[in-house]
């Protein structure tokens, strides 16, 4: 089993980038058996990550990210995604060796390879239903955001739209900038109407950029 390691660019929160990354499937047995299918492939499988010696990540240059627990193709040992970590804390407290885990959401090519807290909220009780509302939608709202201030930026600038779809009727903010500034060489007007537009997508910005700090504190 070809277990060689990949050229991979890692990228931890907005805070690091990191480049010339390889990681490579996981070495444990237990750990490799859903690695046919790729890094990137529908079945569950885990990683080591290594990082260059002059840029470590959170002071490590080498670390498993692993599902909890031990996964076959479809199904995982652990369902709650805490049961290895309490074990570690007892340790803890007992002042025996143990292990330091974290929970986090990995992607690979923009595919969601973890999914810790659903399956822990699952355990719990929730349905699907409550599973999406309570923890897949407010993980997901800053990529919501982001996504909607880019459409919005994109749609308030485009004034050839309008014009086709609109037939001229309809006036959107862009469209009076083209009139005055084109047509009526009303350079004032359209540097006021342009300006509008512009505090206004910075007000979002700034409203979009407070809304994920605050979730992400």
């Amino acid at each position: 089993m070809n277990n060689t390691d990949m050229d991979a660019t890692f990228v931890y929160n907005n805070a690091r980038v990191i480049y010339n990354a390889l990681p490579l499937f996981s070495g444990s047995p237990f750990h490799r058996t859903n690695s046919t299918a790729g890094p990137a492939g529908p079945l569950r499988v885990d990683y080591e990550m290594n990082f260059p010696d002059d840029d470590p990540l959170l002071g490590a240059t080498d670390f498993v990210l692993n599902n909890p627990g031990n996964p076959d193709q479809y199904t995982i040992s652990d369902q709650s995604a805490v049961a290895e970590q309490t074990v570690y804390r007892i340790f803890e407290g007992l002042g025996l060796v143990n292990n330091h885990r974290r929970l986090i959401h990995f992607f690979v090519n923009g595919s969601q390879r973890s999914k810790a807290y659903e399956r822990a909220a699952a355990s719990l009780g929730a349905s699907p239903a409550r599973v999406f509302r309570r923890v897949t939608l407010p993980l997901s709202m800053p990529g919501i955001a982001a996504g909607s201030l880019i459409v919005f930026a994109w749609t308030l600038s485009a004034f050839p739209t309008p014009e086709l779809l609109g037939g001229g009727r309809v006036k959107m903010i862009a469209n009076v900038v083209k009139d005055l500034g084109l047509d009526s060489f009303n350079w004032p007007g359209a540097a006021a109407f342009a300006m509008l537009a512009l505090a206004l997508t910075l007000a979002l910005l700034a409203l979009v950029g407070r809304f994920t700090t605050e979730r992400a504190s």
